[in-house]
C-alpha cells in the first residue's frame, strides 16, 4: 500500500549528505561529505585513455548543489511541473552521463536555466 506523507523535509545540502551517508553505510566507500578531489569521467574504449566528461572542481560544488536544490525547491512550488518528473530531473542534474559539451541547463517545462553554471543543472541537448 502507498502511503502519502503529511510533510517533507526540504531538500538541502545537509540533507543530501546525510542520505549519501546511509547510502555509502552499505558500501566500502565513505559517504555523507562533498569531494575534496577533482574527479574524471573516462573511458578506455578506444584502447586508450579518453576523458569523457570533468565534473566541476570541489570548490564549486557547494554552489552548484545549494543552487540545484533551491530551483528544484523553486519548481516544486510553483507547481506547474509534475513531482515526479521534477525528482527525475534533479537526478539527472546529477548525473555526468547525461551531460554533454553542446547542453543547455533546464528544468522540466521552463526555459533554459541561464544565471548560474549550467554544470550543476538538468540538461537538455540543443
Amino acid at each position: 500500500m502507498l502511503m502519502r506523507l503529511d510533510s517533507y523535509e526540504q531538500l538541502s545540502i545537509p540533507f543530501v549528505l546525510h542520505l549519501h551517508r546511509l547510502l555509502f553505510d552499505h558500501t566500502d566507500g565513505h559517504g555523507g561529505h562533498l569531494k575534496a578531489d577533482q574527479n574524471l569521467i573516462v573511458s578506455y574504449e578506444s584502447g586508450r585513455r579518453e576523458v569523457v566528461f570533468t565534473p566541476p572542481p570541489p570548490e564549486e560544488i557547494e554552489f552548484l548543489l545549494g543552487e540545484l536544490l533551491a530551483r528544484y525547491e523553486a519548481a516544486k512550488r510553483e507547481g506547474r511541473t509534475h513531482p515526479l518528473l521534477l525528482i527525475g530531473a534533479l537526478i539527472l542534474a546529477s548525473s555526468p552521463s547525461t551531460r554533454s559539451p553542446t547542453a543547455t541547463a533546464v528544468w522540466p517545462g521552463s526555459s533554459p536555466l541561464t544565471s548560474c553554471s549550467p554544470r550543476g543543472m538538468a540538461w537538455r541537448a540543443t
